[in-house]
């Protein structure tokens, strides 16, 4: 049985513009199988955040099929760098159970 999980996230953090992570992984465990089109929904997340959320390109990184270590070093990178409040998005299309992603 295939399972794809979809986690979108939001939250205020200390920036000075929008910022989101796109996350797309479309392989899991070999029993799991790929995922033909978590790649697609995280080009049309960016697409709509960049058209409807008032999100520039430059404001959206992306990462398809990165390993742990990729995704948290990126987090890393967008850590707070100025004061004031702006939003932060995590956008997840991938497997993953309640163990962790995949």
């Amino acid at each position: 049985m295939r399972r794809a999980l979809w986690c979108l996230f939001f939250t205020t953090v200390a920036q000075a513009a929008p910022s989101a992570l796109i996350v797309t992984h479309q392989y899991g465990t070999e029993a799991q199988g790929a995922l033909r089109y978590s790649t697609h929904d995280g080009e049309r997340m960016a697409q709509v955040m960049n058209d409807l959320g008032g999100f520039s390109p430059g404001d959206i990184a992306t990462l398809n099929n990165p390993s742990p270590a990729q995704v948290m070093e990126r987090l890393g990178n967008l850590a707070p760098s100025s004061e004031g409040t702006e939003l932060f998005v995590f956008y997840y299309s991938g497997h993953g159970d309640a163990s962790g992603l995949q």
